[in-house]
């Protein structure tokens, strides 16, 4: 049985600011440089942009939020701060 693996090749490529769901590339794997929003990457799996080159490519949006604080606390100690409403 063949199974195809997902390998990331974020600094690989070029690409303009994304707009939810699509995401403008402005240069493939292989170098090939393209004009912005005339490739559009989506990001569903089953719907990769195929390259000349045989590249298939979608991409993920990785959202990481951050609390800035003067404390030096664990994480834990802080769901427990949030818990009993002292934040």
């Amino acid at each position: 049985m063949i199974t195809m693996n997902d390998i990331d090749v974020t600094d690989k490529v070029d690409f303009e600011n994304n707009d939810d769901e699509l995401l403008p590339l402005t240069k493939c794997i292989c170098g090939q440089k393209l004009t912005p929003w005339t490739v559009i990457l989506s990001i569903y799996r089953e719907d990769p942009w195929e390259c000349e080159c045989g590249a298939k490519l979608y991409f993920r949006n990785a959202i990481r939020v951050f609390n800035i604080t003067d404390e030096e606390m664990s994480y834990e100690d802080y769901r427990e701060m949030c818990r009993t409403g002292e934040v």
